[in-house]
This record gives structure tokens, sequence and C-alpha cells, in this order.
């Protein structure tokens, strides 16, 4: 074996061919002969002295050492990125504009007390927040990072965990009085509830941790609200009982508005996350950001 001669560029080509599906398909996308792309591959596995790839009349088939050191391959081209990255981001200063798209209710209480720091950080930056019922398509609507709650369906962008949120029960001690404190979830379908509306107009289920997995929870919506915050008012007016994020009942609690149900015991974590496109070629902008909320949010909220 010899790893002399073995280049980064030669891993790029290798994972060109493999997620092409045939070195017909990479040439094409690489603008190169055929004849020269079989080459470079073929010096590959002689550098390394083993098969990488089974030729079909189809396709192409990795081998199980094919698939270890493809997957080896896109590792270190990341991380080889990355430290091109910071290095870049040490000369460089952040400039233009950055697009954030986040809930509105996270917008509210969270981005609002981050914004002015962050700017003043880098003043290079024009900073524009997008929120509202209606989410943006990240691509087709120009937005550098978006904030999710839980993991999202779409696996093509990197999702990068920044914090988690957790959301609880609440009624206010009014509500309480009159109609008696459930001592467990089950007994919530006994009482008025406050629910939140999905963007299509569903209720969003209630749920509850057991000791094994999360279990829906039975209720009465004697309100429907499309709107966290609304839910909360609704709420500390005595209408009835409403699960929302904590981070936005922390003002309600202290003055006594509203009352944690359970303890907290039966509290539904929800992992948040900074989405962004590429793990490729991150801008720094979008480097900036994401390194600045992380010592900005604290781990749990």
């Amino acid at each position: 074996m010899s790893l002399i001669n073995l280049s980064f560029e030669e891993m790029q080509l290798f994972i060109c061919v493999v997620n092409s599906g045939s070195i017909t398909s990479a040439a094409n996308h690489l603008e190169m002969p055929k004849s020269t792309l079989s080459r470079r591959i073929k010096h590959l596995e002689e550098c390394l002295g083993a098969r990488l790839l089974e030729r079909t009349t189809r396709r192409l088939q990795l081998t199980e050492t094919g698939t270890e050191f493809y997957e080896r391959c896109e590792q270190i081209l990341e991380q080889v990125e990355a430290a091109r990255m910071d290095v870049i981001a040490k000369q460089d200063a952040p400039v233009g504009k950055l697009s954030i798209y986040a809930p509105s209710e996270f917008s509210q209480y969270k981005l609002q007390g981050f914004a002015a720091e962050f700017a003043q950080a880098y003043p290079g930056l024009r900073i524009e927040f997008v929120s509202g019922a209606g989410k943006p398509h990240m691509l087709e609507d120009n937005i550098d990072v978006m904030i999710h709650i839980d993991e999202p369906q779409d696996s093509s962008f990197i999702a990068r965990k920044i914090a988690v949120a957790t959301t609880n029960y609440y009624a206010s001690p009014s509500y309480l009085t009159k109609h008696g404190k459930p001592q467990t979830p089950e007994e919530l379908h006994q009482h008025a509830c406050i629910v939140e509306l999905t963007h299509e107009r569903l209720p969003r289920p209630w749920l509850f941790q057991d000791k094994i997995s999360l279990a829906k929870v039975r209720v009465k919506a004697r309100f429907a609200c499309d709107s966290v915050q609304l839910c909360r008012t609704l709420a500390e007016q005595g209408l009835g009982i409403t699960m929302i994020p904590d981070f936005i009942c922390e003002e309600s609690l202290t003055q006594g508005k509203l009352v944690k149900l359970f303890g907290g015991q039966y509290e539904v974590a929800h992992n948040l996350y900074a989405i962004y496109p590429s793990r490729r070629f991150v801008p720094v902008k979008v480097r900036a950001f994401l390194n600045f909320l992380d010592g900005y949010l604290p781990t749990k909220i």
C-alpha cells in the first residue's frame, strides 16, 4: 500500500462517483473524460491496495471496504473544510445580510435580547429576522439560518442542536381554585383546555413523558389558538389549562399569574436546532451567528 500519492482530489472524485451512481454520470457532472476518471479511481484503489467498487452492467456497487472508505472520506473532507473556514473566519469579518427565520415566540422571547449584542459584535452585518405562521423555504426564500423545534424531516440540510426547549402544563390560580388541580395528565380531559393550533389548523397533540415513552393526553379543547402567546393570555385569565413552552411563561410564573402543574414532572423536552443549507462552504456570517448563539443560549430553555 502506498499512501504517498493519495490526494484529497481523488477522495472528492471517489465521493462524486459514488453519489452519481456511475462513472459516466460522474464524468459528465465533473466535465471530465470518462477514461480519465476511471484511471483516477483505479489509481486510488492501487494506492489503498483494496477494491472499492464492484462494476456491474447497470451501476457501481460499493464493496464493504469501499463503504467504510467513503464514510471516512466524507469525514476527512468535512474536517479539512471546517479547518479552512476557521482560518478564513479569523481573517475576514462577517459582512452583508444575514437572514434568520425563527418561530415568532422564540424571536420575541429569546432573539430580541440577543440581537443588540450580536449586532454590536458584527457591525458589518445587516440582520433580517423573519417569523410568523408561514414558514419560508430556506433556499427559495434565501434564508441563511432557520431555528427549528425538533429534528427537521428534510435531511438534505444540516441540523445543529443548539438547546433543549421544554413544555409544561399551566393554569391560573383562579382557575385551580374554582375547578381543582388535576393530579395526573389523565385527569386533564375533565377540564377546559386551551390548545395550540398547527399551521394546518389542527390541534397540537398534548403529550406527557411517562416512565417508558411519550404518551398522548385526551383533552376537551374549549379554546384553540394559532398563537402560543394567546394560549398563555387566556390561561392567565382563568379560562382553562394550557400546554405551552416554559420560556414564554417565566414572567407569568414570577408574577403569580400562572402555576406550573404536576411540579414539572410530566414536562416534554424538544431539541432546538439551527438549520443551514450545507456543511461545505458555510458562510462566515452563518458560522459567526451559530457560534454566538451557542454562547448566548443556555442548554435548556
